[in-house]
């Protein structure tokens, strides 16, 4: 009996580990539109042109969290949430970045004295980023499924591409 439990745990312990973030009781990749509309009001701002899918900005004095400016949610075409954006008071950077650091893996930090701050971190399949642009009172925080980022920088590049091209022909 003792050996079926020690195996079912040593099973399951994967898919423990493996779960995404869940910024705001969010689960990045697994949450639908029902279950923010479960949680938080909000109001649908228009539909993402790399996801194909639906945005929503949240009620962020429903999130309860300081100072926090603004937050949308960026789902999939079938309504799976791909991103969480987050704008907050380039004021929190330091305890935003020590509360990641705790949490997830680390992928890059840039942090000077005087200057742009960024850090990069990774858990599962979701980027997560934190921004504080030198000359900006805010900072921005992002919770980005990984292939929706891939989605949204090969359409960029696309886009620069195309616009690059037409350029050239008036030339």
């Amino acid at each position: 009996m003792l050996k079926k439990i020690s195996l079912s745990i040593l099973l399951l312990c994967p898919l423990l580990l493996s779960a995404n973030p869940k910024p705001f009781d969010l689960e990045i990749n697994k949450s639908t539109i029902t279950d923010l509309n479960n949680k938080y009001s909000s109001e649908y701002i228009g539909m993402n042109q790399y996801s194909e899918g639906k945005m929503f900005k949240i009620n962020i004095n429903e999130l309860k969290f300081d100072e926090l400016e603004e937050a949308i949610a960026i789902y999939s075409k079938d309504e799976v949430l791909k991103a969480i954006l987050l704008k907050l008071p380039k004021t929190k950077f330091d305890y935003i970045f020590k509360s990641l650091e705790s949490k997830y893996k680390i992928i890059n930090k840039e942090i000077p004295f005087v200057g742009d701050k960024s850090a990069k971190f990774i858990d599962d399949t979701t980027n997560i980023a934190v921004s504080a642009p030198h000359m900006s009172f805010s900072m921005s925080l992002e919770y980005i499924n990984q292939d929706f980022y891939k989605s949204f920088k090969k359409i960029l590049n696309q886009n620069e591409e195309e616009k690059k091209k037409k350029e050239r022909s008036q030339l």
